[in-house]
């Protein structure tokens, strides 16, 4: 591992030399000139040469001209003027330029900033293979205006097809280079970080599937070039057969290197992490400062950052106890320690970890607040609850893994993962299940499997769900006091391919006052010391007879009444449960909302006022509430009322770009500098092209003097 990293360190030592001449960010424009420019070059030419046989040798003075203006363009964009007092026009880059002297980056700054560098210094290698695109068309150009112009040999199209071949590859060699070229500067950023007492954020560009995916492209088009090569007439010629063999291996050499690029960043992650897990051993402080960016690879950087900082954490107040006892007392606590730090050490990484899937936000969404137990029978459970929110959509599971303890928790993380995958992908409950079934049974191969209820619920309070042999949901029903149960008959998710097919999705409305109810069967199947079951009959009295009272309360009541009734009998499950609830006035909240929306809509601003604050009296926690009144106080030119709602507001919702642009407005309008500047920046981080923010910018410039 070490030998094949060797060769690309000493590489990476030269070409970070040349930063303290030209700029950082400007250094990786000689990987082109090392790399790139002269490999990929000559694979193009060459493979223009071994398709035509009437091949013009003069064509490769335009290509020269072509290298050479992809390259000045390069030096002026990645910032290689600076030393000339030119910076890099690329806002992106010349703020990188900024935070290093030459090679070397400046210490003492600000956390925040070491966390945006970090961010920045992942995302540049990709900002590198934007270009490659540029680069080709800059080297093409000359080519073509001299074929047409001058040369006259009619092979536009087999010099177009040249330089198609060569943009994959010319934007693999960006990417590697300029990951390579980074990933020291990316392991000082985190150490910085670490030593101003903050955990390094978990930052990654994509999969390890990616990378083997361009490997493999590479892989295809060399085969295209060698068939290409054999079909065509130039291996008719004297000496043709030579030059197409000559060129395959040369495509496999160019193959071989890139490979070995890539597998270099591959083992130098690995290199780290080998050598943090050996620091683990010998009790040294935290090591790991991961320069990965692949998203397996720096997860589970991530997660032996957190365990080790226990394990160091863990290891020194064992040494504080043993250290304050005596010889014989120390060699016995030894024994025991050591035992016991060997399964609580598993056992806190697995409850550290799962710990991380489950929600810790359940702030009300649309009207509908949220409750949830989870008790696991130990350290780590094989319940599993999640709340997605969007802005059009909740989504509420609730899943019971087969099993108990450290094997069903690991397989809660991974349907974790996969249940977020297919949200991203879709919308119905039972195509979530479909594609959570096919990816459990790619992942799982033992023989556990899960149960799962998922709800889905939109603005207009439909509810759409699937079940998957999960224990029935329960809908109290406020307006009736009827209790209905919620079932739709599908198999286990993961236990076989066929389970697929029997997922289908239910529906029901909701209404004010309304609640749902999922749990696992840890509540209604435990026994007490007689083997008697707790029951569903007990258990929906508990919930009806409560049905007054805050949900919340009524799970803790659940509880009580299950371990009273359990009489000291051992638990033999994990207890989950989640309740939703539809705010009970949430009718006349949304009729009183809308009449004070259309108040604004008529400029009949006190009205507008006294029916907003009247809908905030009855649910004050529904976000665009606060946003009307702010906009109503701002219209009326009340800027403190406005300023007090919004700063909260766009702290919870901070992708709402219409209310950074009032609250930029609002700190422009009172002085407030600070705010303004720091609102515009995050308003350009989030959308740099929204209507006001050109001119809140320039309101801001022309105050201070400085632009965002």
């Amino acid at each position: 591992m070490d030998k094949i990293a060797i060769p690309f360190r000493w590489y990476l030592k030269v070409i970070r030399s040349t930063a303290n001449i030209f700029s950082f960010s400007g250094a990786p424009t000689f990987h082109l000139l090392f790399t790139s420019v002269g490999l990929t070059a000559a694979f193009a030419f060459g493979y223009v040469k071994g398709t035509i046989t009437n091949f013009d040798p003069r064509i490769g003075y335009p290509l020269l001209l072509g290298l050479v203006m992809a390259i000045l363009m390069h030096a002026v964009s990645f910032g290689m003027g600076r030393f000339l007092g030119i910076p890099s026009f690329i806002p992106f880059l010349d703020k990188i330029n900024r935070l290093f002297d030459g090679e070397q980056m400046k210490t003492g700054l600000p956390v925040t900033e070491y966390k945006l560098l970090l961010e920045r210094l992942i995302r540049l290698p990709m900002i590198s293979v934007f270009y490659s695109p540029v680069d080709v068309l800059l080297v093409l150009t000359p080519v073509l205006i001299a074929d047409v112009l001058y040369l006259h040999t009619g092979h536009l199209l087999q010099y177009c097809i040249a330089a198609a071949i060569a943009l994959p590859i010319h934007a693999q060699f960006c990417y590697i280079t300029t990951d390579l070229h980074l990933s020291s500067y990316r392991s000082e950023v985190k150490r910085q970080i670490h030593e101003q007492g903050h955990k390094p954020p978990l930052r990654y560009s994509f999969s390890l599937l990616v990378k083997f995916l361009m490997v493999f492209i590479i892989i295809i088009i060399a085969a295209f070039i060698l068939i290409t090569l054999m079909r065509s007439d130039v291996m008719n010629t004297p000496g043709g057969f030579f030059y197409a063999i000559s060129f395959s291996l040369y495509s496999l050499a160019l193959l071989v290197l890139l490979t070995m690029m890539y597998f270099s960043a591959i083992f130098i992650a690995i290199h780290e992490l080998q050598t943090a897990a050996i620091n683990l051993k010998d009790a040294s402080e935290v090591s790991l400062f991961s320069s990965a960016t692949d998203r397996e690879l720096a997860i589970l950087a991530d997660g032996f950052y957190s365990a080790s900082a226990k394990v160091i954490n863990y290891q020194k107040d064992l040494e504080n106890q043993v250290n304050s006892a005596t010889k014989h007392l120390q060699e016995a606590i030894e024994k025991i320690k050591e035992k016991d730090k060997e399964i609580q050490m598993e056992l806190d990484f697995a409850a550290d970890i799962q710990k991380g899937i489950v929600p810790a936000d359940l702030s009300p969404w649309n009207g509908i607040s949220f409750a949830a137990t989870y008790l696991p029978m130990g350290k780590v459970s094989g319940d599993y609850y999640d709340i997605f929110k969007s802005e059009n959509a909740v989504f509420v599971l609730l899943a019971d893994v087969s099993g108990h303890g450290v094997p069903a928790a690991f397989i809660t993380m991974a349907a974790k993962q996969s249940f977020s995958m297919a949200i991203e992908r879709t919308s119905e409950p039972a195509a979530i299940f479909r594609y959570v079934n096919e990816e459990m049974l790619k992942r799982v191969h033992t023989q556990d499997y899960l149960t799962a209820f998922l709800l889905k619920i939109d603005e207009q309070n439909k509810v759409t769900f699937a079940n998957a042999s999960h224990q029935k949901a329960i809908h109290l029903v406020a307006t009736t006091d009827e209790v209905k149960m919620y079932d739709t008959d599908g198999l286990f998710i993961g236990a076989m391919p066929e389970a697929s097919g029997t997922y289908k999705n239910g529906e029901t409305q909701l209404k004010s006052g309304d609640r749902v109810i999922l749990f696992t069967d840890g509540i209604n199947e435990h026994k007490n010391t007689q083997g008697e079951e707790f029951g569903m009959e007990r258990f929906l009295e508990l919930l009806t007879s409560n049905k007054d009272k805050p949900i919340q309360e009524v799970q803790n009541i659940v509880i009580q009444e299950l371990k009273k009734f359990m009489n000291g009998a051992p638990v033999r499950d994990d207890i989950s449960m989640v309740t939703l609830e539809l705010h009970p006035q949430w009718g006349n909240f949304v009729e009183i909302f809308n009449q004070g929306v259309e108040a604004m809509k008529n400029r009949e601003y006190e009205q507008a006022e006294a029916t907003l604050l009247q809908a905030r009296s009855i649910l004050s926690t529904y976000p665009r509430l606060d946003y009307m009144l702010a906009r109503l106080y701002f219209i009326q030119e009340r800027m403190p009322e406005a300023k007090k709602i919004l700063v909260p507001y766009c702290q919870k919702m901070i992708q709402d770009t219409k209310a950074m642009q009032m609250l930029a407005a609002i700190a422009l309008a009172d002085g407030d500098l600070k705010m303004a500047e720091s609102t515009l920046r995050e308003l350009k981080t989030l959308d740099p092209h929204a209507r006001n923010f050109q001119r809140l910018a320039q309101t801001f410039e022309d105050a201070t003097g400085k632009s965002v």
